[in-house]
């Protein structure tokens, strides 16, 4: 699984490096957004609580996609289940904001607010690292940065398959549907057949 800050690593590296991408960065950049294809296409989407995830944490043992089982204190149990109140997640996904505030962080010892606040920050930074590796993705088709027309070629290609795909509808309904204030930083205008799609990377998101 590539996670959002992955994924934007990734596309940095390869398209706003200060030389072209080497064949193994190109292979890199190919495979990370490839991976990603759900998580761009659902944009901002995410699980909304379930009382049978719940449940499975009020058990304090969850498991993870691609991981062994995981052992849940009453505090950890606790934290999960305000962050879903609070962010209106699933239940599981908050354990997973939790893993990875810890392994970013090392959370042992810390005060729960700490760990709430922090893994909540985390929840909203993963939002902006998915909203900025696809503006990436967008401002190296539409703008001409130098790169090799190869990887153009390839990006404008999967970026094609992706908003004929859902991406373009799901933008619609996040410009639709804004339940908090947006300040503009960057705005870009991506044509493509002829179609004009307005991409932003707000302040808060």
């Amino acid at each position: 699984m590539v996670t959002p800050k992955q994924l934007l690593s990734t596309i940095e590296s390869a398209l706003l490096g200060p030389s072209p991408p080497t064949p193994a960065q190109r292979i890199e950049l190919m495979h990370a957004i490839r991976n990603s294809v759900s998580s761009l296409q659902s944009l901002l989407s995410f699980p909304p609580p379930k009382p049978s995830d719940r449940a499975q944490v009020q058990l304090r043992e969850v498991r993870l996609p691609d991981s062994p089982p995981i052992s849940l204190d009453d505090q950890d149990v606790r934290i999960a289940l305000k962050l879903s109140d609070d962010l209106h997640l699933n239940e599981i996904d908050c354990v997973r904001l939790l893993v990875s505030a810890n392994q970013e962080w090392s959370l042992m010892g810390r005060d729960p607010s700490e760990i709430l606040r922090l893994a909540a920050g985390l929840y909203y930074t993963e939002r902006r690292d998915l909203i900025t590796a696809l503006y990436t993705l967008f401002r190296a088709v539409v703008l001409d940065q130098g790169l090799d027309t190869d990887i153009v070629s390839d990006v404008q290609k999967y970026l094609e398959d992706l908003i004929n795909s859902g991406l373009r509808q799901r933008l619609i309904s996040l410009i639709k549907f804004r339940p908090f204030p947006i300040l503009l930083v960057q705005s870009i205008e991506i044509r493509f057949n002829d179609q004009s799609i307005i991409l932003v990377i707000p302040e808060r998101c």
